[in-house]
């Protein structure tokens, strides 16, 4: 997966791409939590953390995560097909949280 671009914690949304793509967040052993997709990946990701904090804010098993201690990671690629992606990457990566 070194294709996927990505931060720890704080990050500026600017510098996440627009476009349609999905985005991984594990947890700082590299445990896959949470895989999820959107036809605008910086705002998805815009929706899940804050930018000015890095603090989750839309998702409550994230945001418990962090108010433990834990450093969530974010990674991300564009793609055009995110859909079909997403669900390959939850079979692969058996995350944590899945829907």
């Amino acid at each position: 997966m070194s294709d996927y671009e990505g931060f720890s914690e704080r990050f500026e949304l600017p510098t996440i791409p627009e476009g349609a793509g999905v985005c991984i967040i594990e947890d700082r052993e590299g445990r896959v939590l949470q895989v999820t997709m959107s036809g605008s990946i910086r705002r998805r990701i815009g929706q899940l953390l804050d930018a000015q904090s890095g603090r989750c804010v839309h998702s409550p098993k994230i945001l418990k995560a962090q108010q433990a201690g834990e450093r969530i990671f974010v990674r991300w690629r564009l793609t055009p097909d995110y859909r079909e992606e997403k669900k390959q990457l939850m079979k692969t990566l058996a995350p944590i949280w899945a829907p």
